[in-house]
């Protein structure tokens, strides 16, 4: 009878006797407001599609409504009547916050002789900051609101064109606004830096019985 003969020990290692690998996060890419900018200028992103920068990640912004549209045009009313020459009211345009870009939907700015031509303007020029949210509302909220907070903007407000109420927020920390509250429909409201010039919020808000988003 023929003998096999093994070997005292495996020709192959098994392979959970290796030392585990490390796992390698993947790092997303954030881009800085010149890179973000130079995108812009190369034509890389079509002049149609609404974008803003958020702490280096650009955002696909969500198409404008009719009830948010006419939400904005009653804001840049009211507030161009109550501060006329005093300041300058900025709709839908940038603001640079580090490295972030947004395009709120209304900022009132302190006024300049060049309307601020060749710069963005300096946090301590936004007198406010203005978005108004629906669907947009939970990423207005938690990631737009603190952003502003960490950038100093001494007030924010937040419409929320759904629930028909206006989100104050101001005393601007690293942690977030320090000072919140609602007002409603039945309410009027007034910014720190033009205290005796207030708005209703029904005028702001419109008729309920509107087109939602």
């Amino acid at each position: 009878m023929s003998q096999v003969c093994l070997p005292s020990e495996p020709a192959i290692q098994l392979a959970d006797s290796a030392p585990p690998q490390p796992v390698i996060p993947i790092q997303p890419y954030r881009f800085t407001v010149a890179e973000y900018q130079r995108i812009y200028e190369a034509g890389a992103i079509a002049p149609d599609v609404r974008t803003e920068l958020i702490e280096g990640t650009i955002v696909k912004m969500s198409p404008l409504g009719f009830h948010h549209q006419a939400c904005i045009n009653r804001l840049n009313r009211k507030f161009c009547a109550l501060i006329q020459n005093r300041a300058i009211i900025s709709v839908q345009n940038s603001v640079v916050l580090g490295d972030s870009q947004p395009q709120p939907d209304l900022m009132i700015l302190q006024e300049t002789e060049n309307f601020y031509e060749d710069r963005s303007p300096e946090v301590a020029e936004v007198l406010l900051l203005i978005e108004v949210a629906d669907s947009t509302l939970k990423s207005d909220r938690e990631v737009k609101g603190p952003l502003y907070a960490r950038s100093g903007i001494g007030e924010f407000w937040l419409v929320d064109l759904e629930h028909r109420k206006l989100e104050v927020y101001r005393d601007p920390s690293p942690e977030g606004y320090q000072t919140k509250f609602t007002l409603t429909a039945a309410d009027r409201a007034a910014c720190l830096a033009f205290p005796d010039e207030s708005i209703a919020l029904s005028d702001l808000l419109g008729n309920p019985a509107e087109s939602s988003e």
